[in-house]
């Protein structure tokens, strides 16, 4: 299997390039639901191609980016829909308590050396 088919397997995303006619010939043989045209008033055949490639590249990126941003909405739906529930009170407290004692600790410049640290873990 060619690097291209692998491409076309996972993403569902095949190309096709030539000049008008024989895109209209390849298309005939295609079993596909929809078709993506892009014109090339003064291109060439290797621009065709590398263009061709880029898109393909990124249409096999674009269902994961939809069903992200569909699971992102969904979430936000429900984030709506659940009323908000205040913090109990305990936990307020104890965050209060923890940044006074944190504030006190910074505050006292009482600090160790990295030697002391070192002696006091028997290092």
């Amino acid at each position: 299997m060619t690097t291209k088919e692998k491409a076309l397997e996972i993403s569902g995303v095949g190309t096709v390039t030539g000049t008008p006619d024989e895109v209209r010939k390849k298309l005939a043989h295609l079993p596909v639901d929809q078709v993506v045209a892009l014109t090339l008033q003064h291109g060439n055949k290797a621009l065709a191609h590398v263009l061709l490639d880029a898109v393909a590249g990124l249409a096999a990126l674009i269902p994961g980016i939809i069903e992200r941003r569909h699971e992102a909405k969904y979430l936000s739906i429900i984030e709506a829909i659940v009323p908000d529930v205040p913090m109990p009170q305990h936990k307020l407290i104890e965050a209060r308590m923890t940044a006074q004692a944190r504030k006190g600790v910074l505050e006292t410049g009482e600090w160790m050396t990295a030697a002391e640290v070192a002696e006091m873990a028997g290092v």
